[in-house]
């Protein structure tokens, strides 16, 4: 795999910022999105203990960042909640024996801690081929999809019409990715949250509380 820089090379200044404001908005939403279903699932009826628990994720994720790119491997890799792990917690939720989820991460963490450190992941590395992890990030997807969903349909106004938009939002940020140029693409997050809110805000929002009739179950 060929990188454009290597591990000691500095980008010239406008491409450092511009990936730097790229992997600002990758990871921020990512913590936010998981930090946000776990806090649900921990403190459901606590609005307060939920906030310090998102609070808790972004201290820890940032110093884990740092140690990463100052004492770690130093590539540029997104550290945050394990969208793996929240999969088995959702599993559990509601389970007398929801405690085992948490005791199973620790051991497996430890577990692949001491393999990392003894240099033996190579030797188990075979074991994760392509339809493995394709398997594997299927059920993590349907297992996130209902949390997902209630984020996009929570709060007053038409779900359809949010589901609609969310929809289109997502189609226009692959074809951005196809599409237009490397810098731009750097930058598709931001450009995704500005254009994507005015519009929200500014047409379809307005749209599902002003015209009703106008889409599908409107009003």
């Amino acid at each position: 795999m060929e990188f454009k820089y290597r591990l000691d090379e500095r980008p010239p200044l406008t491409e450092l910022v511009l990936f730097s404001l790229q992997w600002f908005l990758v990871v921020v939403p990512y913590i936010i999105i998981l930090g946000t279903i776990a806090a649900g699932i921990h403190y459901s009826e606590s609005t307060a203990l939920q906030l310090q628990y998102l609070q808790k994720v972004f201290f820890v994720t940032g110093i884990t960042m740092l140690v990463q790119v100052l004492r770690g491997h130093r590539l540029p890799l997104i550290v945050g909640p394990a969208a793996v792990l929240l999969s088995g917690l959702m599993a559990s939720q509601g389970e007398p024996t929801g405690s085992a989820a948490y005791f199973s991460i620790i051991v497996c963490g430890i577990l692949l801690a001491g393999l990392s450190s003894l240099k033996l992941l190579r030797r188990i590395s075979d074991l994760f081929t392509p339809r493995v992890v394709g398997v594997v990030l299927l059920l993590i997807a349907f297992t996130m999809l209902p949390a997902i969903l209630n984020l996009i349909l929570a709060g007053a106004g038409n779900p359809f019409g949010r589901l609609v938009f969310s929809f289109t939002m997502i189609m226009v940020l692959m074809a951005g990715q196809r599409l237009l140029p490397d810098a731009l693409k750097s930058t598709i997050v931001i450009w995704a949250l500005i254009l994507g809110s005015l519009a929200y805000y500014g047409l379809a929002a307005g749209c599902f509380t002003a015209c009703p009739g106008v889409i599908p179950g409107c009003g």
